[in-house]
């Protein structure tokens, strides 16, 4: 990385002092503090989420084993599929709306199934189509919370006082 700084010849000693320091500093950017605090809520939704999600499957949406299986992979395949969508997604609508959009939408997209079952519009359980409909609404969550979670972590990184924007 050509404009990257060189590592120093001789590196401070580690000091917690230094490590507080330099958070009181980073906290002092409305910018940092803004997005730490957002993006904290936000990871502790997509974990009660994650944790629930397990519950739900079971007693909820009442699947087997064997269909439990297949609910790992949308996890699997949906960070892979956001991370990629991440640089596209910046270049053409920037970092900011990429966030927000996809804290919303997972938000919404996070209760939809079971709040649609609740109003009697989503496949009944043991229904042929229960299984992808559910397989499909993670995988997109997925997808757009990785997006989230890629662009949260690029916007701190830029907003912390090391950073030098020397050459945007």
């Amino acid at each position: 990385i050509p404009d990257m700084p060189k590592a120093p010849e001789s590196p401070e000693r580690f000091s917690f002092q230094r490590i507080v320091g330099e958070f009181a500093s980073a906290w002092d950017n409305i910018s940092f503090r803004s997005l730490f605090i957002g993006f904290t809520l936000f990871g502790i939704f997509f974990g009660i989420l994650g944790t629930l999600g397990t519950h739900v499957n079971v007693f909820f949406w009442e699947f087997g084993t064997g269909q439990l299986r297949f609910l790992v992979l949308p996890a699997l395949i949906g960070f892979a599929v956001g991370s990629a969508l991440v640089g596209p997604l910046h270049k053409r609508f920037d970092k900011l709306p990429t966030l927000m959009f996809g804290c919303i939408a997972s938000a919404f997209l996070g209760n939809a199934a079971i709040v649609l079952r609740l109003l009697g519009a989503f496949p009944e359980n043991g229904s042929a189509w229960l299984l992808p409909v559910i397989f499909t609404l993670l995988l997109l969550n997925t997808i757009i919370a990785a997006t989230s979670f890629v662009s949260a972590g690029s916007m701190m990184a830029i907003s912390s006082p090391g950073w030098r924007a020397s050459k945007l």
